[in-house]
């Protein structure tokens, strides 16, 4: 789960817990050593300089955070859905995904009419089951892209019914 706190000093005869050097046996490994008592130094428990330091030196963990939006669609459009995933790391996008699903228009690829997203190590663009390699710039860009493709798309629609 981590690193441990503490760890105690290894006893000089014999070896630790199932003859592992690492682990020290437990009746010894609570005791307080008894010639630094006497010398007025540390008492108690002793930390190995070298454990303190990898316990200091961790490395800090980026922050990563998802924004989710779903938007189910109505009127003409009952059943579809908008989504938007975007997984941010210390406030820079790494991963997104940007879908118009509508089973209605699109029975290939889970209902995905239009679909943009990062996944694969490679940014592309879904149309109605087929994928292709999209230039990438920005992320605000391509959600731009999205849209307007949407809007499109969705002009088409209302004039074919």
């Amino acid at each position: 789960m981590g690193f441990v706190l503490w760890y105690p000093t290894l006893p000089r005869k014999g070896r630790g817990r199932m003859g592992h050097p690492a682990m020290p046996a437990p009746h010894r490994a609570a005791r307080p050593r008894e010639k630094d008592d006497a010398a007025g130094l540390q008492r108690g428990l002793h930390t190995s300089f070298l454990w303190y330091d990898l316990i200091v030196r961790q490395k800090k963990q980026p922050v990563r955070t998802t924004m989710l939006e779903e938007h189910r669609l109505k009127g003409n459009r009952k059943g579809a859905v908008l989504k938007e995933q975007v997984w941010f790391e210390d406030g820079q996008v790494v991963a997104y995904s940007l879908a118009y699903i509508n089973l209605r228009c699109c029975p290939v690829d889970n209902g995905r009419v239009l679909g943009y997203d990062n996944s694969h190590d490679y940014h592309h663009r879904h149309f109605m089951g087929k994928v292709e390699e999209v230039d990438f710039t920005t992320y605000a860009a391509l959600a731009e892209r999205f849209i307007q493709e949407v809007h499109d798309l969705w002009r088409v629609e209302d004039e074919q019914e």
